[in-house]
């Protein structure tokens, strides 16, 4: 045997080389091979639960907002009528302030170059409403309109504004009914588009304040003044804005009016003008009663609001917007 292995040792050597590399390449292509897909498992079929139907008192409702099951379901009707009613008490009421024909400097000559030039313009007399609209008006208005939408016209279709589920706007419940969180009454209507205003106003008999115009009041007419924001130099005596609001809307009229009695002319909400926006509007110096009618995707904004800075509050700044769009801190007032 002794003999053998010294004759054949290098066969046997080879072999079990061979043999040892045979196991190894065997064991590593199982171990590159993709592991069986598990068996699946047989289905179950879900169960779906039915929507629970509201169950908010009025109470939870106005304090905590609208859920879900709220704007699926319907709320007892004495409770609506109650929630509607309270909206109601603020159908078309609206305290205007009388502003006599006058003349005075529009525009800037350092503010940016929409504001410019600087140039007299003369305005007939006209109202404006002291207070911007509030959530109240609004929403007894379109109680009252019967629609979100402008019913008739070349414009009908149009948004009147976009509601909100939070509990400091309008909704409609699912009866067709709009509502507004109690407390909220007093605080200004935002969301509204340029078309919500203009049908809000045409309803009652009024109109919007031509951009002329909402810079005359907010000067507080010809022998008002000509401070940076309306009613003052001071804006945290006059408006609500990005550093002292919380970044919320307030109630109308807790701020210092103007010199005339405007409240709110600055910050708070911006507010829609009937004006088309242009940039080089100004560069053609109308002087009587200007108003800018010419095409554009855009209207115009005026006075700043409760999230912007006090550069945007100013009251010779101007902003603008497509008429079909809204924005939380978008309002208006109404002129006649």
């Amino acid at each position: 045997m002794k003999a053998i292995l010294q004759k054949h040792w290098r066969l046997i050597y080879v072999g079990v080389i061979g043999t040892l590399l045979l196991v190894l390449t065997v064991l590593l292509y199982r171990a590159l091979q993709p592991s069986p897909a598990p068996k699946k498992a047989a289905l179950v079929p879900l169960k779906v639960q039915p929507k629970p139907k509201a169950t908010s008192t009025v109470a939870q409702v106005l304090e905590n907002g609208v859920t879900d099951a709220d704007t699926e379901s319907t709320l007892p009707e004495d409770k609506v009528l109650l929630m509607r009613s309270r909206c109601m008490e603020y159908l078309g009421t609206g305290d205007m302030v009388a502003l006599p024909a006058g003349t005075y400097w529009r525009g800037s000559r350092h503010g940016v170059i929409d504001e410019k030039p600087a140039h007299q313009v003369r305005l007939r007399g006209f109202k404006m409403d002291r207070y911007e609209v509030t959530l109240g008006q609004y929403c007894a208005f379109l109680n009252t309109y019967g629609a979100d939408t402008v019913k008739a016209g070349k414009d009908s279709g149009k948004r009147l504004f976009y509601p909100t589920r939070q509990p400091t706007g309008i909704y409609k419940d699912s009866l067709g009914n709009y509502l507004v969180a109690q407390g909220m009454e007093d605080y200004p209507a935002g969301r509204i588009t340029w078309y919500g205003a203009r049908e809000y106003a045409t309803f009652f008999g009024k109109r919007l304040p031509t951009e002329a115009e909402w810079e005359y009041a907010a000067h507080a007419g010809a022998r008002g003044d000509s401070t940076e924001f309306s009613g003052g130099d001071d804006i945290e005596a006059v408006g609500w804005y990005r550093r002292n609001s919380g970044l919320e809307p307030h109630p109308v009229g807790t701020k210092r009016p103007n010199p005339a009695g405007l409240y709110d002319m600055t910050g708070n909400l911006w507010e829609w003008c009937a004006d088309t926006f242009h940039q080089g509007f100004y560069k053609k110096r109308q002087k009587n009663n200007p108003v800018d009618t010419e095409p554009s995707r855009f209207r115009s904004l005026r006075g700043g609001a409760y999230n912007y800075e006090r550069r945007f509050c100013r009251v010779n700044n101007r902003y603008h917007f497509p008429p079909h769009r809204s924005r939380a801190s978008f309002g208006f007032r109404c002129a006649k």
